[in-house]
């Protein structure tokens, strides 16, 4: 798995406040250890989480972070493209 394949749940995260990561992606690693990528030199890490509960209509809500793994901030929304 490689760190733009949840690049897009990160996105959908910041403009909805939550997303769902897709089953596939869920199973093919841990979402706390996540995926690293690099920007700029700098080491990035992308990882998911659950939110709030199952919905009763099916489906389940998560959180997609995208953080500098030195200092452990976000990285801005305008740069993700800019991950490799």
């Amino acid at each position: 798995m490689k760190i733009q394949d949840l690049l897009p749940y990160v996105r959908d995260t910041r403009n909805y406040g939550a997303t769902y990561v897709h089953a596939a992606v869920r199973k093919a690693i841990f979402g706390w250890q996540g995926v690293e990528g690099t920007l700029n030199g700098d080491r990035v890490v992308a990882t998911f989480s659950g939110y709030g509960r199952s919905l009763e209509n099916g489906g389940h809500k998560y959180k997609a972070h995208l953080r500098y793994v030195a200092s452990g901030k976000p990285v801005p929304s305008k740069l993700i493209s800019s991950i490799i």
